[in-house]
């Protein structure tokens, strides 16, 4: 599938994979829409797959991905296979809306979620992807997807959009007694 932006990718930009993007290792340093800006590396200093930095283009670009594949918005896959399969109390798809910008192709997602819908997600995982009777998500998928695959300093690591943190992490303030992962976007989002 060609990937592409307003700003083209170079040949090397173009062989990020899904993993690479999963893990923010994508290697592709272009303007996003809400992008932080804050400590973007030079544009080819780092190819796909061997430097780990949070930026909202992996995020966006992932949303497109899955449009393709599917078929189906961000939004509607959600509410097809969380929302409904988790028996979401508060959540509807008027809970999430597309930013689009003039820096990218690619808008950013976002959605509203209550505290109790969003503990049936951390429940899902805490259960090892299984609802009920029902795997949701392959075991071996919630267990990869929680490993460190890059290290971000002081006991913190980064899984497949997953934040870890090691037992007493020290540059983690909700750091507990025990290892843990957790989502985390820019300013507590």
């Amino acid at each position: 599938m060609e990937i592409n932006d307003i700003v083209p990718l170079t040949a090397m930009e173009k062989t990020a994979t899904v993993l690479d993007l999963l893990k923010a290792r994508s290697g592709v340093y272009l303007p996003s829409v809400y992008d932080t800006d804050e400590g973007r590396p030079p544009r080819g200093s780092h190819k796909p797959g061997t430097h780990w930095f949070y930026n909202n283009w992996d995020f966006n670009v992932r949303g497109t991905i899955l449009e393709r594949q599917t078929g189906q918005t961000v939004f509607e896959a959600f509410a097809s296979r969380v929302e409904v399969p988790l028996s979401m109390q508060d959540y509807s798809q008027d809970d999430g809306h597309f930013h689009y910008g003039p820096e990218s192709k690619h808008p950013v997602y976002k959605m509203r979620l209550s505290t109790r819908d969003l503990a049936r997600v951390g429940l899902l995982y805490l259960r090892g992807g299984r609802w009920g009777d029902t795997q949701l998500v392959p075991a071996k998928w919630v267990h990869e997807s929680t490993q460190p695959h890059s290290e971000i300093g002081e006991g913190k690591g980064y899984g497949y959009l997953w934040v870890t943190a090691a037992a007493n992490a020290p540059g983690d303030s909700i750091s507990t007694n025990v290892p843990m992962f957790y989502a985390s976007g820019f300013g507590g989002q």
